[in-house]
């Protein structure tokens, strides 16, 4: 559970990967992920996420840094 709730990788790529599906399958436009991938408002997602993580992580017990961090 340490290392599946450790794990930025969940916030950080799936939730941007889903919300940018058009841009990324687009052939006409040339989609940077780590640049164009992450706005205002997918961040304001992904951190809602982010603190969803580290609340059940302390509930189980376990102590995770959060994403900021």
């Amino acid at each position: 559970m340490v290392t599946s709730l450790g794990n930025i990788g969940m916030v950080l790529h799936c939730v941007p990967v889903l919300m940018n599906i058009g841009w990324i399958e687009s052939e006409k436009t040339k989609f940077e992920y780590y640049y164009d991938g992450i706005s205002k408002s997918i961040a304001d997602v992904l951190e809602k996420i982010d603190s969803e993580r580290i609340v059940i992580a302390k509930a189980m017990g376990i102590n995770i840094e959060s994403t900021e961090e």
